[in-house]
């Protein structure tokens, strides 16, 4: 859900009072035509009054719209409830702010400032559907007669939609170009850090050679000496029967 600030629900009250229409009952083609229309106008006005924030679409502010006369019709309620209690009513129903006074107005549900608050007789105040309709009527001539003008966008707006695309689509191509050459990166110290195994372990293998043969080498030169001393016991064993033979 969409949070408003309160002087974004009071601008929205006060623009909606200029186009009564949105809250006519009726459902003829012509009303909603002409709530179309001010919807249209009452988006326009609002993102136009409200600069440095994102704009809202429609459907945003009529959800906007929706709460804040939840609000009047409940606070206008309790407000008649209370009237029909002894010992006197308020002054005037208890709303939440002046967006939500300024709805109950445009509603026709309001209370007369003539009322007399400690008057226990005094009955409910809310405007006649006769009334109320008469009203909305008075406020939309002004708008009715140019409701078939098309809404179209300035060069200025278009400028600026097209420049806020460009930007846009600029930084999601930044973007795609970061993310290519990360991964870029990552894939080519991947690629290094296998070569980089794959010759340690060609030099482990050689070392592991090298030392097989060089255990190979000590073996035969072991081998070699022992023959050799071998060959030296025999010898002096011959020796020694020689010279005992001519002893004797």
């Amino acid at each position: 859900m969409t949070h408003f600030e309160s002087s974004e629900r009071l601008l929205m009250a006060e623009i909606c009072t200029r186009y009564p229409v949105i809250v006519d009952s009726g459902y003829s083609a012509t009303v909603l035509k002409q709530k179309e229309a001010a919807w249209k106008r009452v988006v326009d006005e609002f993102n136009n009054s409200n600069p440095g924030k994102a704009p809202y679409g429609q459907q945003s502010l009529k959800g906007m719209w929706t709460r804040l006369e939840d609000d009047a019709k409940a606070a206008v309620d309790k407000y008649n409830k209370l009237s029909q209690k002894t010992g006197g009513r308020p002054s005037k129903p208890a709303f939440k702010n002046k967006a939500v006074e300024i709805t109950a107005a445009l509603l026709g549900n309001t209370y007369d400032p003539l009322d007399d608050p400690l008057d226990d007789d005094v009955l409910p105040f809310q405007a006649s559907p006769s009334d109320a309709a008469e009203r909305r009527n008075e406020r939309w001539e002004d708008v009715e007669e140019v409701e078939e003008i098309p809404i179209v966008e300035t060069p200025q707006k278009t400028k600026a939609k097209k420049r806020k695309q460009e930007d846009f689509d600029s930084r999601m191509l930044k973007m795609a170009e970061e993310q290519h050459e990360m991964r870029r990166k990552e894939h080519a110290a991947e690629m290094e850090e296998r070569a980089a195994k794959k010759e340690i372990h060609a030099a482990k293998k050689e070392v592991y050679a090298a030392m097989v043969k060089e255990q190979d080498e000590r073996f035969a030169i072991l081998q070699l000496h022992r023959e050799a001393a071998h060959c030296y016991l025999e010898y002096l064993k011959a020796k020694t029967r020689d010279t005992r033979a001519n002893v004797d």
